[in-house]
């Protein structure tokens, strides 16, 4: 509260939290169960700092679990405290930017093999080069005004039911 940000607590935690979280500092206790926390309510789940008495092996696991990005250890002190957030939702907001990028390029690779599966059907049927079968593939989708990646799944699909 003293650095300007709204502050809920949940005792016990709670399994769903409120879709408007963006950090959660979350006391991890060694002797008990920690069920996941579930962000499917998110768009993008929020950064997570563990808060930590002490370091053992199960401790690391729970941490891992939860997707932490900061710890800070118990007891708190004023130090660190500011330092953990700003660096946690860094690279929080880091990773975001990398699982998007990932997204895109695997698409992107589906993409691409089904561009390729498509010309492989069309050079099979008409007889024709790997240019010219992305021609049709291309000359299609402007006609249709769909994306080539369009085109290319109807010709699989078309290759499949008539393979069948």
């Amino acid at each position: 509260k003293r650095i300007g940000c709204q502050v809920q607590t949940f005792w016990p935690p709670v399994q769903d939290l409120p879709d408007n979280v963006d950090v959660v500092y979350y006391a991890i206790q060694s002797n008990e169960m920690h069920a996941p926390l579930n962000f499917s309510n998110f768009e993008q789940p929020p950064a997570v700092i563990a808060v930590v008495g002490y370091e053992n092996p199960t401790i690391f696991e729970v941490m891992l679990r939860l997707g932490a990005t900061g710890v800070l250890s118990a007891p708190l002190r004023s130090t660190g405290v500011l330092a953990s957030l700003v660096l946690t939702v860094g690279l929080t907001q880091e990773m975001r930017g990398y699982r998007k990028r990932v997204q895109r390029l695997e698409q992107k690779l589906l993409s691409v093999n089904q561009i390729n599966d498509a010309k492989a059907i069309l050079m099979r049927t008409r007889g024709v080069s790997d240019a010219e079968a992305y021609k049709i593939i291309r000359e299609q989708a402007m006609s249709k005004r769909v994306a080539t990646e369009e085109i290319a799944r109807a010709i699989i699909h078309a290759d499949e039911i008539l393979s069948g």
